[in-house]
């Protein structure tokens, strides 16, 4: 006979430890997962708006080059004008190497025919070089000859002056194409001098004509060679980007190509990829290019998306077996589930005592019914704070609007609640918080209360909040920089053209400040630059706008100003408030300035009138320094 095995049934207790670990697990993994997104679009936004602003930056940093480059072709159109002391002085004036980080050489490459080489060599060696020689030697048809070269104070400086440019093949197009164009042109990483030294440099070339051509075939005609800037990729990026993107890697391609030939610099050198999404961003100036930008591996920036969430999944699903353990040992029997409610009780207390994140138990009126020290280290108070106050109570008064009604609207639909807000400490201090709220229902299925996770985010917030400020700011003088200046000039003119107002233009730039710089050090020149930057503050009003471009240039935005004489008035102020003696490291300095001016016409271009501003600067220096000039486009001609 065989004995039939009595199959054990399942008690109701039991279904419901099984019912609540499972449907509490998949109701936080959920919430979680919904939680991870959230912070992971948050990040990914972020990453696109820094990758959208280094390429503005990138840009027009590109466009100062191109500017300079431009400037000095225009020269080189004159035969004889320039001998190598006078070039060097010229590219001395400029301030070049100061003022456009990255550019280490500015040259003339000259374009000589097999029949015009004997006079060339000739020349040359008659205007003070005997030893000038073609390199490589040969006799080819065509020469691209590097005839005038300034470098900065380099360790290990490249001697290219007499090469033969026309033999290094990867630049022929690019000189074919700047020819045929009339405009400058780029090419990828140089290889004209091997070594680690000069890894990630790049050339920007423009042409150089002897008249002014307007055909493909003119240009070709009369083009009599072409200015060669050599640029290191890793100065232009440290310059262009600093530290705002310290936590991002960035890579620069030259063409719409992300291809390993392609790279010109990475920043940081040997880039590897950091953490995983990237962001592409192609422009184009002489030549396309390509940004890549990405999250680097441990280093400081947005916290990661799965910070929070694990810290709240671990804590709630902690509390879910919690309770299914306590619904579990209740089925055992009356006393020994008493023991275990006790247990469980204690575990749990100590658990969320021990919470890296605030908890918080709220009945629907706002009573607490639970709370652990780190909310209190959160909000700064003590135990007998939540007994006596509402919780909105250490809500900052300007966000217990939008709190009072997420908290309606989630125990009106009995919904998660994940939000961001701002505590105001007993002491003063702010607090920014992220908070994630979830209900617990009782027998009727309703919300009996809400368990809320506070997680301080202060660091976080703040740390986003200054990487946008770095991005548009200037960081020895606080003032905004290049990037923010032309943003609020395009507002500016596009005001003034709807509304009729008149603006005034002006470029500052301090009077042979690299003798401050050279004679009492750089320290000293900072100094001296704060300095200044505190008084022209003090000149704007309210609503003007004052910026520093780099080095020693400053630029304004007035109002209100209606004709020349105006404009001169608020020049001279100018001049007069920078022009008063400043103590700097235990001296009595005196600095002048150059201002150009301009009035600009409704509807002008922002670049455009910076431009004609910083051309009526040159016009100051060139007439005497200490003075300004007020640039009209009857000017243009003579200021080229």
């Amino acid at each position: 006979m065989v004995k039939r095995r009595r199959l054990r049934r399942v008690k109701l207790w039991q279904l419901a430890a099984i019912a609540i670990v499972t449907f509490g697990t998949t109701g936080v993994t959920m919430g979680t997962w919904a939680w991870y997104d959230s912070n992971k679009d948050h990040n990914g936004v972020e990453l696109r708006a820094n990758a959208a602003q280094i390429t503005a930056t990138t840009k027009k940093t590109l466009d100062g080059y191109n500017d300079q480059i431009a400037s000095a072709a225009a020269l080189f159109s004159q035969p004889g004008l320039l001998d190598p002391s006078s070039f060097h002085a010229y590219v001395t004036s400029l301030d070049l190497y100061d003022r456009y980080k990255g550019i280490y050489g500015l040259g003339l490459i000259s374009l000589v025919t097999a029949a015009q080489l004997p006079a060339f060599v000739a020349g040359w060696r008659a205007s003070g070089d005997p030893g000038f020689a073609v390199s490589p030697p040969g006799i080819r048809p065509t020469y691209c000859l590097v005839k005038e070269l300034d470098q900065q104070n380099l360790k290990t400086p490249i001697s290219l002056v007499g090469y033969d440019m026309c033999t290094f093949k990867a630049l022929l197009p690019v000189l074919e194409s700047a020819t045929s164009s009339g405009t400058g042109q780029s090419m990828a990483e140089s290889t004209l001098v091997p070594g680690p030294a000069y890894v990630g440099n790049f050339l920007l070339v423009s042409p150089v004509y002897s008249g002014d051509p307007s055909t493909v075939a003119q240009r070709h005609a009369q083009s009599i060679g072409w200015v060669a800037a050599l640029v290191n990729g890793g100065q232009m990026l440290e310059a262009a980007f600093g530290p705002a993107a310290s936590h991002l890697g960035v890579e620069l391609f030259a063409g719409s190509s992300t291809a390993a030939k392609q790279l010109v610099v990475s920043s940081p050198r040997g880039l590897k990829q950091g953490a995983a999404g990237s962001v592409t961003e192609h422009f184009t100036d002489s030549g396309t290019w390509t940004l890549r930008i990405h999250p680097l591996g441990g280093a400081p920036g947005p916290a990661s998306p799965l910070q929070g969430p694990a810290l709240v999944f671990v804590t709630a699903m902690l509390l879910n077996i919690g309770m299914a353990a306590l619904v579990w040992d209740l089925g055992r029997g009356r006393l020994r589930a008493r023991r275990s409610f006790m247990q469980s009780e204690e575990r749990y207390r100590s658990l969320a005592a021990s919470s890296p994140v605030g908890i918080l138990e709220l009945t629907q009126g706002g009573k607490a019914l639970y709370f652990n020290r780190r909310l209190n280290e959160i909000a700064g108070v003590d135990d007998a704070f939540w007994h006596d106050h509402s919780w909105v109570d250490c809500v900052y008064p300007e966000d217990r609007a939008d709190a009072l009604k997420s908290a309606r609207s989630a125990w009106t639909q009995m919904d998660d609640l994940g939000a961001d807000f701002r505590l105001l400490r007993p002491s003063g201090e702010l607090r920014n918080v992220r908070v994630l709220a979830a209900p617990v229902t009782g027998a009727a299925d309703e919300a009996s209360s809400f368990v809320v996770t506070v997680q301080d985010v202060t660091e976080e917030v703040a740390a986003t909040e200054a990487l946008a400020f770095q991005a548009m700011h200037d960081p020895l003088t606080g003032l905004p920089n290049r990037a923010l200046f032309l943003d609020r000039l395009g507002v500016e003119l596009a005001h003034s053209a709807r509304s009729g107002t008149d603006l005034a233009v002006m470029f500052l730039d301090l009077d042979h400040f690299k003798v401050i710089n050279d004679g009492m050090g750089h320290q000293a020149g900072d100094e001296l630059l704060q300095a200044i930057a505190a008084r022209l503050l003090g000149v704007v009003r309210a609503g003007e706008s004052v910026a520093r471009l780099g080095g020693d240039e400053f630029t304004f935005i007035l109002h209100d100003v209606h004709g020349v004489d105006e404009a001169a008035a608020a020049a001279r102020r100018i001049l007069g408030a920078i022009s008063a003696p400043v103590e700097i490291a235990g001296e009595t300095v005196v600095v002048n300035g150059s201002i150009g001016v301009v009035l600009p016409d409704p509807g002008a271009e922002a670049a455009t009138v910076l431009r004609a501003a910083d051309a009526g600067m040159y016009r100051a220096k060139e007439a005497g320094r200490s003075r300004f000039e007020i640039f009209s486009p009857e000017q243009t001609g003579a200021a080229v």
